[in-house]
């Protein structure tokens, strides 16, 4: 009888600390709630257990508890089967409970840097672990505070300008000390009635003379004599700083003893940029765009049109050359104003940035430009510091000296690529992100461009934000955001200048052929496809042209031009390289699909983690991607004996489309963004839609070499849906109902079962909650008509049986339809694919024949959250109708 006792007690001391954790959740991790959790669900279900065997409830242990209290004893009652039933039931009841509050911790709870760093990565901290976590608190290290969701809702980030009023000997001894290491001039050194630093440079005595003016000669000169006479020296070296001063005055003529120095020569020599202006210069001039190819960016390049945008409706001023555009921009000495360059894949924002950074380097303009590659970098967790150092380490740059010019106005710095950031996915992420990234802004003479895709962004209003495109009336910068333009057909024929004359009059012939802005018209007007079009076009299949199918010919191109330079370079076949054409697709599309799992579409990847990648897929690797080679050998692992995964994996990191990244050490990116997205679209439609038994056991392979459970778990872009749609769309088939659900069953199964079950309606109602109305109707009847069938029964009894009754069955059906709701984030992807496929198609996706309506809302809604007051109202159909007719219905501000 005691153990049952203590067995309660702790039950209640359990509910009351879970409980206390489940309010005060802004203090407490969800690692200790599982704990205490995991705690509680053992303990009664020991209690059921004793339940079963003993047949001692759990309401018998809370009346034995009560009746050890000083009050009047209460009659313990008897136990029934189904009693036992209710209670197993209840225990699965408090199990779905507790789990569902340690899944939905969410914002509003604490949160611990292992779940945060988790959670990063797009994974979950299960249960469990968080468990055996718990057990310790002094282990459980609190993230730093997420800034607030309110401040999403704000039309501007509070952003202030960071420059501080410095007098001008402090800005001097610090331009002199970068200047020079030599130099080391101290505040301790400064003789304020001289105006001037009593230093040593090299063991010899260094006067500074700090004036705002070109100083007189005499003035000079008593300071020199008072510095000899201070020192009791006559050998002296004299440096002369004049701040308000652009050039030096013809009377100031330099001595080997006395140097003068203003403040604008000493900013243009802290850093000597010729090593960084030249590797501009040969990336756009001379290196090739694709490695045997021949053809360099200035080969190609055209003037961009584009348009100034808010990103709303209201009509664009036009723009006829932004390269223009930003010279002038950055001509002026106005310095509020900043610049968003932003354009969808392919549309030629890197190439435009680097063309910008050549001419501004040409120019006479007093500006340095900086190209800094954003990709795969999280600034949220760098200081802006840190982001300059990471492009500075390079070319061994004073990160000082450079955070200086940016104060100064002396550069131009471009952000490139904000749509290849890393951890991008959360909203609140994404806001931190671009607040870091508006640090750069944040000095009055800043002159700052960031350039990206848009599509990044949930909608426009949140482009506005981010975008500082929503500032209105402020005190600090103002952002101007610039949407490139697609060629028209004078651009696209001015780019194929260096094009073979058949080839490019082929293409504008197909061009001319097409109706403007779409398919193939709208393929070639982006600069990237265009040049890759036009490399492969005698190669390439004429009919249905789209960007996925030009892509993935060109990145057979790559792979069919590398091994051809291999083997130029062995000069023989029997020293062919050690991947042929068919394992060198294989790795690509496997490590395409890794990067994509490890850090979504940032088109970065360490060494570490591309070996990582490459080893499962090299153990795993199919027999027939081998049949290519010259040998009699089909087997990879037969032909290469020894040191084989080490001879892979360098011929994966030299040989194949991926390139070094050299914003970040030990990195590799694949060469181009649509690289990435094009082999992870191959790599879906091998799972949903393959061609072939080969194709369906390569996606299989790197599915299971990489720990894939599920396709959709993975991230997808707007651009992979684009290039999955196009890969499994074959225009002008036949396409009716039996094709569209064929088409959705090959997507996903679960899709057609989940719109069966919780969204399409039959009589105003879905047949999960039609069936569990019917379950409480015959469970309510039968409780009433056994209650009545009994001597003696009481209305209060009769009515507790039915809430009892409803409870689990309320809770089930809440639980239920949250967690297939849920479910549904999943397989949005599978929806937007079959939407576009039938729109292509024209195929009519709302007859419900295939999918309802309801559904397919549902699923294309990008918000993130429900609405929980229509969920609740969901359950009973008829009031939802009621209450939200008359809730439009009603007239606003009415008070009750």
């Amino acid at each position: 009888m005691r153990w049952y006792i203590i067995l309660g007690t702790i039950i209640v001391i359990l509910s009351s600390i879970i409980l206390y954790i489940m309010f005060k959740r802004k203090k407490y991790t969800r690692e200790r709630y599982a704990f205490f959790a995991t705690g509680l669900i053992f303990t009664y279900t020991i209690t059921v257990l004793t339940h079963l065997i003993f047949d001692v409830s759990l309401f018998q242990i809370l009346l034995m508890l009560y009746n050890k209290l000083p009050f009047e004893d209460i009659t313990i009652p008897t136990t029934s089967w189904s009693d036992k039933i209710w209670s197993i039931f209840l225990l699965i009841i408090l199990c779905v409970f507790i789990l569902s509050i340690f899944y939905t911790w969410g914002d509003k709870g604490n949160v611990s840097k292992l779940d945060r760093s988790m959670k990063d990565v797009r994974e979950d901290l299960s249960f469990l672990r968080a468990a055996l976590i718990g057990m310790n608190p002094a282990k459980i290290d609190i993230a730093d505070k997420d800034i607030a969701k309110t401040d999403i809702d704000k039309k501007n980030f509070e952003l202030n300008y960071l420059d501080l009023d410095r007098d001008w000997p402090s800005e001097a001894k610090e331009l002199l000390n970068m200047y020079s290491n030599q130099y080391k001039i101290n505040d301790s050194e400064w003789n304020k009635e001289e105006n001037s630093f009593y230093s040593n440079y090299m063991g010899n005595p260094l006067l500074v003379i700090c004036e705002l003016e070109s100083p007189s000669e005499s003035t000079i000169e008593s300071r020199i004599t008072e510095f000899k006479k201070s020192r009791k020296v006559e050998d002296i070296k004299v440096i002369i700083a004049v701040k308000n001063v652009k050039y030096n005055t013809k009377n100031n003529i330099q001595s080997k003893d006395r140097i003068y120095f203003t403040k604008n020569t000493l900013l243009n020599s802290l850093i000597d940029f010729s090593d960084y202006n030249d590797c501009l210069r040969r990336q756009f001039e001379s290196d090739e765009i694709s490695e045997g190819d021949n053809v360099t960016l200035k080969d190609i390049y055209v003037e961009s049109e584009g348009s100034i945008t808010d990103l709303t409706s209201k009509e664009n001023e036009t723009i006829h050359s932004v390269e223009k555009h930003l010279i002038n921009w950055a001509s002026k000495n106005n310095n509020e104003e900043q610049i968003v360059l932003l354009g969808d894949y392919g549309q030629g924002k890197s190439v435009l940035s680097l063309r910008f950074a050549n001419e501004l380097v040409k120019s006479d303009i007093d500006r340095q430009p900086i190209i800094i590659e954003l990709r795969g970098k999280s600034p949220r967790n760098m200081p802006m510091t840190e982001m300059i150092a990471a492009w500075a380490y390079r070319f061994n740059y004073n990160v000082k000296a450079i955070l200086k010019l940016l104060q100064e106005g002396k550069l131009v710095v471009i952000l490139e690529g904000f749509d290849e950031l890393d951890m991008v996915g959360d909203q609140l992420r994404r806001l931190e992100h671009f607040k870091k990234l508006w640090d750069f802004a944040r000095y009055k003479k800043s002159k700052i461009i960031i350039t990206g895709r848009p599509n990044l962004f949930l909608n426009n209003e949140e482009a506005r934000n981010f975008l500082q495109l929503n500032n209105g009336e402020r005190s600090t910068f103002s952002v101007k955001a610039i949407k490139l333009e697609p060629f028209d057909r004078e651009k696209i024929k001015l780019a194929l200048r260096n094009t073979p004359e058949n080839i490019s009059k082929s293409i504008l012939e197909h061009y001319d052929s097409t109706k403007s802005g779409v398919g193939f018209s709208d393929l070639i007007s982006r600069p990237s496809t265009l040049f890759q079009t036009s490399i492969i076009w005698e190669s390439l299949d004429k009919t249905k042209l789209n960007s996925s199918k030009i892509i993935n010919s060109f990145i057979e191109h790559a792979y069919k031009r590398q091994a051809q330079k291999l083997l130029s370079i062995s000069g023989t076949d029997l020293e062919a390289p050690v991947l042929t054409v068919q394992e060198r697709a294989y790795f690509m599309q496997g490590i395409a699909v890794g990067m994509v799992k490890k850090g979504g579409y940032s088109n970065q990847i360490s060494g570490r983690e591309l070996e990582e990648i490459v080893f499962p897929l090299f153990t795993n690797i199919p027999n027939f991607c081998s049949r290519d080679h010259h040998s009699n050998t089909s087997n990879l692992h037969e032909r290469l004996r020894e040191d084989a995964f080490e001879s892979v994996f360098n011929d994966v990191r030299t040989a194949g489309i991926l390139v070094r990244d050299l914003t970040s050490i030990n990195s590799f990116k694949f060469a181009h963004k649509s690289f990435l997205e094009s082999l992870f679209a191959n790599f879906v439609k091998m799972k949903v839609n393959p061609n072939n038994d080969e194709d369906k056991i390569i996606g299989n392979t790197i599915e299971k070499a990489l720990s894939i459970t599920d396709i959709y778990s993975l991230k997808f872009s707007d651009e992979v849906i684009g290039h999955v749609t196009e890969n499994i769309v074959n225009q002008g088939q036949k396409f009716d109902d039996s094709e569209a659900k064929s088409l959705m069953n090959a997507l996903s199964k679960k899709a057609k079962i989940i719109d069966t079950i919780f969204f399409r309606k039959a009589f105003l109602t879905t047949k999960f909650t039609a069936f569990l109305l019917a379950i409480t109707f015959i469970l309510v009847i039968c409780t009433v008509y056994l209650k009545l069938t009994k001597p003696s029964y009481s209305h209060i009894n009769l009515i507790s049986e039915i809430i009892f009754i409803l409870l689990p069955i309320f809770t089930i059906y809440l639980f239920g339809r949250n967690v297939f709701l849920k479910s549904t984030e999943r397989i949005k992807a599978a929806i937007e694919i079959w939407c576009r496929a039938c729109e292509v198609q024209n195929y009519n996706i709302e007859n419900e024949k295939v999918l309802s309506k309801n559904f397919i809302e549902c699923c294309r809604n990008h918000n993130k959250s429900i609405n929980k007051f229509k969920s609740w109202l969901s359950i009973f159909p008829f009031t939802k109708e009621i209450v939200l007719k008359n809730k439009n219905d009603s007239p606003p501000n009415i008070s009750r």
